[in-house]
């Protein structure tokens, strides 16, 4: 399960099995979760803007205000990935 936590206004766009589930510039205050059997793909256009839980444990620091990070969870990857 991936929790996306808006912290400021933020561009995402997630993927779950390689089905765009999102894609859209989301609100400060806006939470969202999603699920996937095989994979997730984020994007987020504004790293700082946002907080991400992976199955409850948080990721941390995703990156600065305004800088683009990419991720891709997967079952073998989803307890290391890290922000």
């Amino acid at each position: 399960m991936l929790e996306v936590d808006v912290k400021e206004l933020t561009w995402i766009r997630i993927a779950t099995d390689g089905t765009v589930a999102l894609n859209e510039t989301m609100a400060a205050g806006t939470v969202r979760r999603f699920s996937a059997d095989r994979s997730i793909d984020i994007v987020l256009g504004n790293a700082g803007g946002a907080s991400i839980r992976i199955n409850g444990r948080d990721m941390g620091q995703l990156g600065n205000r305004g800088q683009v990070r990419e991720f891709k969870i997967t079952p073998e990857n989803a307890l290391r990935i890290q922000g």
